[in-house]
């Protein structure tokens, strides 16, 4: 389950987002900008997933859920308790206990999104994962053409159609990828997942 409508977490990151979007100058401009970044946010999760698998358990590369908020805080992460259930229900997207490596970024994002000031994000073992959750919000600011948090069709057909060298069909698919429960809109959440769907790492992880 990718979203809960009026849940106080949707909530929350939407207000992040707009935050953002209305304090930061994104350095990214068009989606060729995104597409030559791509790099940097491989980079970014493939730091991750090293981290990763070293909780991981070595044969299914999944992390129990019961298991996560003792690595969060092993890596320094903020565990907002009273949005921790939220924070599951958003992540475990294959509803199964059970946190594959793409999963495991969304829920990183997540928690930086809400505390970007963290000395994890800073100076932890996760400081190389900083520039790629960067590049990840300056993205969905693209799309966000009305800047209320959430990417509806006609904002990414818009998106696209400002760059003249992406044809329409490029931004059908790519709402195609992004809408991952198909309601129409696309959360920062789903945007996330799209992400590290795109660079690939994961990919062994989901077959």
């Amino acid at each position: 389950m990718l979203s809960t409508p009026s849940s106080n977490l949707s909530s929350l990151l939407i207000q992040k987002v707009v935050e953002v979007n209305s304090t930061h100058e994104t350095c990214i401009k068009t989606i060729p900008s995104l597409l030559l970044r791509l790099p940097k946010v491989l980079k970014g999760f493939v730091s991750c997933r090293a981290l990763f698998q070293k909780s991981a358990d070595p044969d299914s590369q999944r992390l129990a859920v019961d298991k996560l908020q003792t690595v969060c805080e092993g890596l320094g992460i903020p565990i907002p308790l009273h949005l921790w259930d939220q924070i599951i229900q958003q992540v475990d997207h294959n509803e199964n206990h059970e946190i594959a490596f793409n999963e495991f970024c969304v829920l990183i994002t997540i928690m930086f999104l809400i505390e970007p000031d963290h000395p994890a994000l800073q100076d932890g073992d996760l400081r190389d994962f900083k520039e790629t959750i960067s590049i990840i919000v300056d993205a969905f600011i693209v799309f966000d053409k009305n800047q209320d948090g959430v990417l509806m069709k006609d904002e990414v057909l818009s998106a696209v159609k400002d760059d003249k060298d992406s044809p329409k069909r490029l931004a059908v698919s790519l709402f195609k990828d992004m809408d991952w429960d198909q309601n129409g809109n696309i959360s920062f959440t789903e945007f996330v997942f799209a992400c590290e769907s795109w660079v690939g790492v994961g990919e062994e992880d989901e077959e």
